[in-house]
């Protein structure tokens, strides 16, 4: 709750800086990457460096970590999370698929609603994760996109910054 307290647009917009969020991913998915092997799954990040944009690095990181730490509990053993960043014409486009059950259809929508779990998601959590990662992507004008990883099975979410204003 905390984190989507931080990530309310007006007083967030004071704290933004310029980031470097190839610098972010990367150490939030070292960070994890213990996590996963414990998990007998894969992480790999997979990226352009750098990419920059006018952000709040300490909300990036928690919108990175959510969604990675959701790919985690996701992935059965065995699996793979890869977690990419490239400059796209419109913006940063930051992805992350896995290689789990997926996100059915019709849930897709909820899933961003605060305290909305899915019936068979795996180990604890409060159903928060999404919703903070919406809050934390319209702070910053960015949209989330769940889409189904191809080739399946999996989840990929998309994230689409908008592009760094010139000065």
């Amino acid at each position: 709750l905390l984190a989507m307290a931080r990530a309310d647009p007006e007083p967030a917009a004071n704290a933004y800086s310029l980031v470097n969020i190839s610098a972010l991913a990367t150490d939030v998915v070292s960070e994890l990457t213990p996590r996963a092997l414990e998990r007998g799954v894969d992480i790999e990040f997979r990226g352009e460096r750098p990419v920059h944009m006018r952000a709040s690095a300490e909300l990036i990181q928690v919108l990175l970590g959510n969604l990675i730490s959701n790919a985690i509990r996701a992935t059965p053993r065995g699996g793979l999370i890869s977690v990419g960043l490239e400059q796209c014409p419109e913006g940063p486009c930051l992805t992350i698929e896995d290689s789990g059950p997926g996100i059915p259809d019709e849930e897709k929508t909820a899933v961003f609603r605060r305290f909305h779990r899915l019936q068979a998601t795996p180990g604890p959590g409060s159903g928060l994760g999404l919703s903070i990662v919406q809050a934390v992507a319209k702070a910053h004008g960015a949209k989330v996109a769940l889409e189904d990883r191809v080739p399946g099975p999996g989840l990929r979410v998309a994230v689409h910054f908008p592009a760094l204003e010139k000065a």
